[in-house]
């Protein structure tokens, strides 16, 4: 049951959609095992969308560090994807991604897909010196579940998605922290000023890294943009 926002004439309406385990399953039927979802749907309902069934409009994402950067950058123009009725959910990794989207998408939540393409897992496996065999599993891995998602939101199918947005989803060739780097230095610089100062953490911290993009110096890089104009247009705020 979700309260709609006023309409021109200012009224507001009710809305109640319903969606059924065995319509989830068919949706996803040659992307998730039948198992996967009966195992996982109390989860990612209960722990992963308890705002995002509520919403007018969701962004999912992989993890709570791609959240909190996401929501930073929002705050960026003085008005929070939150008070546009915008939720940026974390939904715990790549693998879980295609169930919340079915579920959202079935109840008439409109939702757009943000996640890593992970071309720099092999560097960062050999680094850590894992075995050969455990780096050829991930990476195929990796390549399937991009090719997943790709063809499950419509888009052209790749093994190495290369850093874009579309009207679907957003991907990153890597990993979001990791593009950052490049992408948008000024984040790192200040995240590094918070922690130097006293009132951010060196370790994987949301609150750090969301005040990080939410007051970095410059302009955001364009791939940010593209997806906060994205979500904002899942309410028709911007064409």
């Amino acid at each position: 049951v979700r309260r709609r926002a006023p309409d021109r004439s200012g009224e507001r309406s009710v809305s109640i959609s319903s969606v059924t385990l065995q319509a989830v399953i068919e949706n996803l039927d040659g992307f998730v095992k039948e198992e996967t979802i009966r195992k996982r749907l109390d989860d990612v309902c209960l722990a992963r969308l308890p705002e995002a069934l509520f919403a007018e409009g969701v962004v999912l994402v992989e993890g709570d560090t791609d959240r909190a950067i996401l929501e930073g950058c929002g705050e960026r123009d003085g008005k929070f994807l939150a008070v546009d009725g915008i939720v940026v959910a974390e939904v715990g990794g790549k693998p879980i991604l295609l169930l919340p989207c079915a579920i959202l998408t079935l109840l008439g939540i409109p939702c757009f897909v943000v996640f890593d393409g992970d071309k720099g897992c092999e560097q960062r496996m050999r680094q850590h010196g894992r075995e050969e065999s455990d780096i050829v599993a991930a990476m195929n891995d990796h390549r399937q579940r991009n090719r997943g998602l790709l063809r499950y939101l419509g888009e052209q199918e790749e093994d190495w998605p290369t850093t874009r947005s579309t009207d679907r989803c957003a991907a990153f060739e890597d990993r979001l922290e990791d593009e950052l780097a490049t992408l948008w230095p000024a984040w790192e610089q200040r995240r590094r000023e918070l922690v130097d100062s006293g009132l951010g953490f060196q370790a994987k911290n949301t609150a750090t890294s969301r005040h990080a993009a939410a007051t970095a110096a410059g302009d955001l890089p364009p791939i940010l943009r593209e997806i906060l104009t994205a979500a904002r247009r899942l309410r028709g705020l911007v064409r």
